[in-house]
């Protein structure tokens, strides 16, 4: 079963029912103009995100 092949649309099929599942809707960031990504300090995912990631640099 994990050995076939599956189209775009099969594997977008797929990822659809995964996602209702959780009933979590992915989350939109903001973006820099050359593409990083905004953390916000507020929320607790993206401050542990950060904390945790030993490739930040310190400004």
């Amino acid at each position: 079963m994990f050995n076939e092949k599956k189209t775009i649309e099969e594997l977008l099929k797929v990822a659809q029912k995964e996602n209702k599942k959780t009933s979590i809707p992915p989350r939109k960031f903001e973006r820099t103009e050359d593409g990083k990504i905004i953390l916000d300090p507020n929320k607790q995912f993206d401050k542990e995100w950060f904390d945790n990631d030993e490739a930040f640099d310190v400004l």
